[in-house]
Formats: structure tokens, sequence, C-alpha cells
């Protein structure tokens, strides 16, 4: 068996980094369209 605090730890770590990567997607997204946008205004 492994050890669960190890096995928590590990999953933890890991949803951490894909909400990061998923974070850094989001935020080029986001400043993508808000580039388009402001051309767009102006």
């Amino acid at each position: 068996m492994v050890r669960p605090r190890l096995a928590i730890g590990a999953l933890v770590r890991y949803l951490l980094a894909r909400v990061r990567r998923l974070g850094d997607q989001v935020a080029r997204i986001r400043v993508g369209l808000g580039s388009h946008r402001s051309e767009l205004g102006q």
C-alpha cells in the first residue's frame, strides 16, 4: 500500500499543476480577446 499522505500530496501537486496550466491558457485567451476588442474599439 502507498502511504496515504504521499498519495494525497502527489494528487494535490498534480491538480495544482493542471489548474496553473489552465489558468495560463485562459489568461492568454483573455489577453487576446482584450487586444482585439481594444483594436475594434479604436
